[in-house]
């Protein structure tokens, strides 16, 4: 085997700088206290440097050879990167001093001013059927009583007669008065049963020869009636309705100008019905006031033989008592 030994001996121990060039199987040797290892096909040589014995000490051209042998350049790493002067002492920059804390002097904290007193107004009253429930229930449902006084604006009601039509029929005013019993179902709706009576009132006619017929003309109504309230505005409630009932209606004798016969009086009985608007005014939590207005169709009424006259309709206004239990 053909080996050259090239090392570096530092001091009294030495150690193997190898230049490698291709792979081999290495082999170690010991040299002057130093491992050296071998390399076939390498060469290796062994230097001293200082601290080695006078006479073997290296040159400069041996150190610069075994240098760039046992690295070549082309082993060698190259960087891109250019080197960065040395700063000095002067350039290093020196780190910023930190702020010392300063001690914080804990300042008490001061009570809150007590809020000044609210004065509150005293709350308004509710009104008294908020006040009392119990008796506003009584408005709710349950049975109450009634009666009614009113006056009558008749329309004209003309006729027929076995020798001719009636002109110009003319039915004065009619009062009234009535009664009746009533129950409320709910806060809006309510019925009763109402019966009415109305006086004699004078009824005249014109006949076909020119005469003129004279007579009266008094009713009896039996009505079932039903009412809604529209709404609670404090006291007062309005209210609509309509009824449907039983008239009777009863004529006395007629009398005619002209030297014509008398004829006597008669009754009929006939299908009433009526509309109304009106409202009630509590008095206190049974008792209220009724104030309304009503139309009601009586039907036509009649004389015994040939006479009978258009249906009597009334344009009433009525004012009542109700009295809820």
């Amino acid at each position: 085997m053909n080996m050259t030994f090239r090392a570096t001996v530092l001091g009294a121990a030495g150690f193997a700088i190898l230049g490698i060039s291709t792979p081999a199987l290495a082999t170690e040797y010991i040299f002057n206290g130093a491992i050296l290892t071998t390399i076939p096909g390498h060469a290796i040589e062994i230097i001293e440097v200082a601290g080695a014995e006078e006479a073997g000490k290296a040159t400069k051209e041996q150190l610069r050879r075994a240098g760039t042998e046992m690295v070549p350049d082309e082993n060698l790493k190259k960087s891109s990167a250019s080197p960065q002067p040395i700063k000095t002492a002067t350039e290093i920059k020196k780190p910023e001093p930190q702020p010392v804390p300063q001690p914080q002097t804990v300042v008490p904290e001061q009570a809150a001013p007590e809020p000044a007193p609210v004065v509150e107004s005293a709350p308004e009253p509710a009104p008294a059927a908020m006040e009392k429930p119990a008796e506003m229930a009584q408005f709710i449902s349950g049975p109450y009583l009634r009666v009614d006084v009113g006056y009558g604006f008749a329309t004209g009601s003309d006729g027929t007669q076995s020798a001719g039509g009636l002109t110009n029929g003319s039915v004065d005013n009619m009062a009234l008065i009535g009664g009746g019993i009533g129950y409320r179902i709910n806060q809006n709706f309510r019925s009763d049963v109402t019966f009415s009576y109305r006086p004699d009132a004078e009824v005249s006619a014109t006949t076909s020869a020119g005469n003129t017929t004279a007579t009266e003309v008094n009713g009896l109504s039996l009505m079932v009636n039903g009412y809604w309230d529209i709404a609670k505005l404090d006291m007062f409630t309005p209210y609509v309705g309509a009824g449907i009932g039983y008239a009777r209606l009863s004529t006395p004798t007629q009398t005619t100008t002209g030297g014509i016969a008398n004829e006597g009086g008669a009754t009929s009985d006939n299908l009433a019905w009526a509309l109304m608007l009106g409202g009630t005014y509590e008095l206190n939590s049974e008792a209220a006031v009724d104030v309304g207005y009503r139309f009601i169709n009586l039907g036509e009424f009649k004389q015994a033989t040939s006479t009978t006259y258009d249906d009597l309709m009334v344009h009433e206004a009525r004012a009542g008592l109700r009295y809820s239990f």
